[in-house]
């Protein structure tokens, strides 16, 4: 399957509707004394600012595993969106994310190039000199249409089983894998959703929902490759654009293999096309 993306190259119409990167690092307590001077170094190219609180909850179990203590505490989040609300920065006091909606028509490098413009800013006003982990997630929707079927698209083990034979109207599916890499776990989850509106997992809605989302879909399969890398004893590693940069790249293509593994050369042929 490898060939496919030699044969096609980037693909002009991708069915990537939502792209995340994450830089997780151990807790800093000085974030809020350090938002405005982040703001103005973003401002030109992320105009909206909104802060949110969140409330976490937090269970904390006694020795013999019953429930002791349930407690909630409230975080701010900082949110950095750009003029059209297509692509958004957040920080809080323990991770930096970037995610968008408009996958960038020259691929990965330009994805990344997107990041590290900003990244290396953010990373620099608050004195970062490590990090715990990296995550890169990408949601995929793959919608049949009028003259195909999901199975022009996507390979058996991701089609959902219909029973319209017996009767029985598929309403939705799930299914979930857990994959070790050399750079930590991937998880790859597919839906079917009959009605899949925006196509964004729920568990996404509140950081997506800074976000405007005019896409909808109907009957269709959400491809959710979901991969966190992290150093194996949660070890910091020390922040160096080149092996950041390179990292990401090696993760990008793990994900991306996976992608080429589910679809079929039928599906790059359609979306190597405007």
């Amino acid at each position: 399957m490898g060939g496919i993306r030699e044969k096609y190259g980037t693909l002009q119409s991708p069915p990537v509707i939502y792209s995340i990167f994450m830089l997780r690092f151990s807790q800093q307590h000085n974030i809020e004394s350090k938002i405005s001077e982040i703001q103005a170094s973003l401002n030109a190219q992320y105009p909206i600012y909104e802060k949110r609180t969140v409330n976490n909850l937090e269970v904390q179990f006694a020795n013999d595993g019953v429930q002791n203590v349930i407690q909630t505490t409230a975080e701010n989040e900082h949110h950095f969106i750009d003029a059209d609300r297509i692509s958004a920065v957040l920080i809080k006091n323990d991770r930096i994310i970037f995610h968008t909606t408009l996958y960038p028509k020259d691929g990965f490098p330009a994805f990344s190039s997107w990041i590290f413009d900003s990244l290396i800013k953010i990373v620099e006003t608050l004195n970062l000199t490590h990090y715990l982990s990296i995550g890169l997630r990408t949601i995929d929707v793959i919608e049949a249409q009028l003259d195909s079927q999901h199975s022009d698209y996507l390979n058996a083990n991701f089609i959902p089983l219909e029973l319209e034979n017996i009767g029985l109207i598929l309403n939705e599916s799930r299914q979930v894998f857990s994959y070790k890499t050399h750079l930590g776990i991937l998880l790859l989850k597919s839906y079917f959703l009959r009605n899949a509106g925006n196509g964004i997992p729920s568990e996404l809605d509140n950081l997506a929902n800074v976000l405007s989302h005019t896409k909808k879909f109907s009957d269709a399969v959400i491809i959710d490759t979901d991969h966190l890398c992290s150093p194996e004893g949660l070890k910091a590693t020390p922040f160096d654009v080149n092996e950041l940069s390179d990292k990401m790249l090696a993760a990008h293509a793990i994900s991306s293999s996976v992608f080429e593994n589910i679809v079929t050369p039928k599906a790059f042929q359609k979306w190597s096309t405007p």
